[in-house]
Formats: C-alpha cells, sequence, structure tokens
C-alpha cells in the first residue's frame, strides 16, 4: 500500500511554475519556483514563531519550545551549515517513515536549499549517522534524482510544544532499532496533521 502526499504551495508569487520529482521510492516531490529563506518558510509551516537566522534558532527555541533528538511529523529539523557551522537551515519534517522495525527516513518541506529561493515538499532526508541517533543526514537531491553528496550535522529537533514536551513513544522507541532498507516503495508514513496545513 502505497502514499502519495502532496501539499499546495502556500504564500508563493502568482504565476511561478511547479514541477514534480520522483523520490527514492516513487513519492512525489514537489518543487515550486519562489523566492522565500527557509526560516520565513519553516516559520509559517510549523508554527514554532522564532525570528532570526537558522544557525540560531536551536538557541532561541531553548525556553520557548520543546528541543529534542527524535524526529516527529511537525518538528523542525535544524541542520548546521556545511562549511560554516554557525549558519544552518531549518525545514519542517511532514512525515516519518515508520516500517514497524525503524525509522531512518523523513520527508520534508523546506525552502531555499539550493540557494535559488525555491519551495520544495516531501522530500526525502535519511538518518546517515553511524549510531543511528539522527546526529547526520542526507537529503535527496531532486533535480538529479540521486541521495546528495554530503551529509549534514543535525543540531536537533524543534518541536512546536511548550518546553518538556516529548515526541509519542513510538518514534522514540524505534529510532535506534536496527535499520533495514525498505523492501517495497511506498511503506508507510506517520505523517503531520494541523490545521494550519495548507
Amino acid at each position: 500500500m502505497g502514499v502519495v502526499v502532496v501539499w499546495a504551495a502556500a504564500g508563493c508569487a502568482a504565476g511561478s511554475s511547479t514541477r514534480a520529482f520522483a523520490g527514492p521510492d516513487g513519492v512525489s516531490i514537489q518543487h515550486q519556483e519562489a523566492d522565500l529563506q527557509c526560516v520565513p518558510f519553516a516559520r509559517a509551516q510549523s508554527g514554532v514563531d522564532l525570528r532570526g537566522d537558522a544557525g540560531r534558532w536551536w538557541a532561541l527555541a531553548a525556553d520557548r519550545y520543546a528541543r529534542g533528538r527524535t524526529p516527529a511529523p511537525g518538528a523542525v529539523l535544524v541542520l548546521a551549515g556545511k562549511r560554516d557551522p554557525s549558519r544552518g537551515h531549518v525545514a519542517v519534517v511532514r512525515a516519518v517513515r515508520d516500517d514497524g522495525r525503524s525509522v531512518g527516513e523523513l520527508r520534508i518541506d523546506h525552502a531555499n536549499w539550493l540557494n535559488r529561493g525555491d519551495v520544495a515538499r516531501g522530500v526525502p532526508v535519511r538518518d546517515a549517522s553511524a549510531d543511528g541517533d539522527w546526529s547526520r543526514v542526507n537529503v535527496w537531491h531532486a533535480p538529479t534524482g540521486t541521495w546528495g553528496l554530503h551529509d549534514y550535522r543535525v543540531v536537533g529537533f524543534i518541536y512546536p510544544e511548550p518546553p518538556g514536551w516529548r515526541p509519542p513513544p513510538l518514534y522514540a522507541a524505534r529510532i535506534r532499532a536496527p535499520r533495514v532498507k525498505p523492501t517495497a516503495p511506498g511503506a508507510l508514513y506517520a505523517v503531520a496533521s494541523s490545521s494550519s496545513s495548507p
């Protein structure tokens, strides 16, 4: 059974074009031309109301939002910059792959990943850490249809919840389980649900 999730882009300029790319398991990735930075996009899509450079979001969230190392739908994924760790990138986790044995892949929505201001939705991100702890990730490069050439350091996940909140045990319990490659396209994903999502 497969699940294809497509979100309509919101807040993009009229007349911008949308292209669809296939992910590693055939799930559609929507790519829309826009002129957005990752911070305002993540803020609008997640409800995590922080301002400032993405590289500062982790610290800014400390007393305002729950933070952790476990991916969960609706959380903001905070990445350190590749060349400059003080810089960063933020994206919204829209789905967590849950095949009953492991959580090793996410779907994210984000803006300005390739420095063109474009919005991409449903982009696969896989755990690239040696210990399966989400300390490093690899991002699917939709235009080439391959996994990216570089892994990125994960600063953590910011949850749109008050400090002290923790993700449901479903995700926490499986985060360190042995990871397996999916055997068929369309493995199940836990998908973020939000009344503010388009």
